[in-house]
């Protein structure tokens, strides 16, 4: 672990067989990146399986279907319970999370905790967190002091920026990332794909935070 940054952020990001809680969360990722954009650590839990995990229709149709080979790599063939994968798959995101968080206490760096969709994805790690990590308090608390901290979400943040400068971003849905590039055009684009693997995806969402703390900070020309 580096100390010589100017702060650190974890981004996470989920996976999941449907959209409701009658659905499993198959697939945590997280990625740890310095301000610089070095990765400092990664975490990658799986719990799918061909035989146990229950798909939304829709799901199936409109995504996986078009991405068995991300889901193949998602797969856990590890010969213990279903439930006991995805007891480990969220214990093991905890424990990622709180090394990073003592890491940065012990250094004295600010560390960010960063999703794209806080709504979504918070909502169903809290629920696993509180099915199987007994006595932890759930986002956005501090999983080591238990003390209430903050979560920020790079949508949101994206969507702040541009109504900044483009007040017509209030009707839109999509392509904030896009239009920041094209405002921004010295913005570093992240070199992993985002591909489904939520570690991978996890990178994009921190690129995406850095970028717009240095846009913050005057570090990108703006051009209309």
């Amino acid at each position: 672990m580096d100390s010589k940054q100017h702060y650190w952020l974890l981004a996470f990001d989920i996976e999941k067989s449907g959209s409701t809680a009658d659905f499993d969360t198959i697939a945590i990722g997280s990625t740890v990146l310095g301000s610089n954009y070095r990765v400092l650590g990664s975490y990658l839990g799986t719990s799918y399986t061909l035989e146990e995990t229950k798909f939304e229709k829709r799901c199936q149709n409109e995504f996986w279907s078009k991405n068995m080979d991300i889901l193949e790599k998602l797969r856990n063939d590890k010969p213990i319970s279903y439930a006991q994968k995805q007891k480990d798959m969220i214990v093991g995101f905890v424990e990622f999370v709180k090394s990073w968080e003592l890491a940065a206490a012990e250094r004295g760096i600010k560390l960010y905790k960063v999703s794209d969709n806080v709504a979504f994805d918070v909502h169903f790690l809290n629920i696993m967190i509180h099915e199987h990590c007994d006595g932890m308090l759930p986002f956005p608390y501090n999983f080591v002091t238990q003390k209430y901290g903050t979560l920020w979400e790079t949508t949101s943040m994206q969507k702040s920026f541009l109504l900044a400068v483009d007040p017509t971003t209030i009707q839109k849905d999509w392509g904030f990332k896009k239009t920041l590039h094209k405002l921004y055009p010295s913005l570093r684009k992240c070199p992993v794909a985002h591909d489904h693997m939520p570690h991978h995806d996890s990178t994009g969402i921190a690129y995406d935070f850095i970028g717009l703390m240095e846009i913050s900070a005057g570090r990108h020309k703006f051009i209309k």
